[in-house]
């Protein structure tokens, strides 16, 4: 598995969900024992949650909450990339929680539940890079799933 994802430990699952059952408990409680916060202030972001990986998030006590620009629901206007983070309504759920509350963002490649809505690469950029900047800025840890 080394040789081909290069990747020191990888852990096969048969699906997401299996895979969100193992990393979402290990990413809170890393938060929990780095900073030694409280899960139940804890706030994961995305640009729309997959379903399981809401409940996931949830049921190990962590609030969640989906930024998606004003264009995402809005049937009667055309726009090809519907799926984007709102990046401004990140940067503020994140300062209003704190960056060392936030567990993780999670980037939603065309949710079922947003309508299979595409992301555009730039918008994914500029979210990484917002986010390395509150990392860099005391933030230490945040982790971005993709």
């Amino acid at each position: 598995m080394k040789n081909i994802f290069g990747y020191q430990y990888t852990i096969p699952t048969h699906q997401g969900r299996g895979a969100e059952q193992i990393y979402i408990p290990v990413l809170i409680k890393k938060r929990e024992q780095e900073k030694g916060l409280d899960r139940s202030k804890m706030v994961a972001f995305s640009n729309y949650f997959f379903d399981t990986t809401q409940g996931h998030s949830q049921i190990n006590g962590c609030t969640v909450r989906n930024v998606y620009i004003k264009e995402a629901f809005d049937t009667g206007v055309r726009y090809d990339f519907k799926g984007n983070f709102d990046l401004e309504g990140l940067e503020r759920g994140i300062e209003e929680v704190g960056p060392n509350n936030v567990p993780y963002i999670v980037a939603t490649i065309t949710s079922n539940s947003a309508g299979g809505q595409p992301v555009s690469l730039a918008n994914l950029k500029a979210m990484y890079r917002h986010r390395e900047e509150i990392r860099y800025s005391g933030g230490n840890g945040l982790r971005t799933l993709c």
